[in-house]
């Protein structure tokens, strides 16, 4: 029976913190498009079929960060035999002929993001015990994330409840946080300041800037916006590159609104001399 494993789980997805957790709750997913197996999978295979198999690895990839940290990157089975394709697939919610040909592909010489290796298979007793916390009702922080149902058995239930009912229905989402008005046009106000306004400011300082103006003493939002691009074309800001360019905090800390400059005028052209 062969023993599916994620190429160098250890070296490529984890670091030295996530290696002495029990139980991962995230994992490290290189970055970048230039790997060798990327461009391998993308080059050698057919675009629907590379597609394909790159989203079974990151299936596997999700489900090796719920085992155990002693065998994160293999796919055993609770009871330390190797997981079957069938109860891999049943695992990841994926077609088993998809599955096969997506392990072809990923364990490819041009590939090599899955390894598998032959192990002897063994005896188990018919009678042994489902355990009561089965990888398929998964808590945060422990467990295993493996059962020890047989590859040919059905999904069991335990109490009628379908152990696959946690896993299929996903909480529902946190409500999105109310945008205050406020916020809403301190966004507007750090999206049109120049990107030196920026780099000299942050977003924390401008909101604290904006917060220390009592709410009677506040401008018009319009009257900012319409001083700052003033500023935004008066020669102080324009020449040199805009090197005067203040903080965004900083133009709100001087209440820089109530002196808006005139516009930058063109500089006559220099008179030439001919000697």
């Amino acid at each position: 029976m062969k023993l599916y494993k994620i190429h160098k789980w250890s070296e490529v997805f984890e670091n030295a913190d996530s290696r002495k957790r029990v139980r991962l709750g995230y994992y490290y997913m290189p970055s970048g498009c230039d790997s060798s197996g990327y461009l391998g999978l993308m080059s050698e295979f057919e675009p629907a079929e590379a597609w394909q198999a790159y989203g079974i690895f990151v299936a596997l990839c999700q489900h090796a960060a719920t085992m155990d940290k002693e065998v994160r990157g293999s796919f055993l089975n609770s009871d330390g035999t190797p997981m079957s394709v069938r109860r891999l697939a049943l695992i990841i919610r994926a077609d088993v002929s998809i599955l096969e040909r997506s392990l072809e592909i990923l364990m490819h010489q041009s590939v090599k993001w899955v390894s598998a290796e032959d192990m002897p298979v063994t005896c188990q007793s018919s009678a042994d015990p489902v355990l009561e916390n089965s990888g398929f009702v998964q808590g945060q922080g422990q467990g295993q994330g493996q059962d020890i149902l047989s590859d040919d058995a059905a999904p069991s239930s335990k109490d009628g409840v379908d152990l696959f009912d946690e896993a299929d229905t996903p909480p529902a989402p946190d409500p999105e946080p109310e945008i205050t008005p406020d916020e809403e046009f301190l966004a507007q106000l750090w999206k049109l300041s120049p990107a030196l306004a920026r780099s000299r400011s942050s977003r924390p300082q401008v909101k604290t800037a904006w917060k220390k103006i009592a709410k009677k003493d506040r401008p018009a939002y319009d009257v900012v916006l319409e001083s700052y691009q003033g500023w935004m074309r008066c020669y102080e800001w324009t020449r040199d590159g805009g090197k005067a360019v203040q903080g965004l905090h900083i133009w709100i800390n001087l209440h820089r609104w109530e002196d808006t400059p005139e516009p930058a005028q063109a500089l006559p052209s220099q008179t030439k001399y001919k000697f």
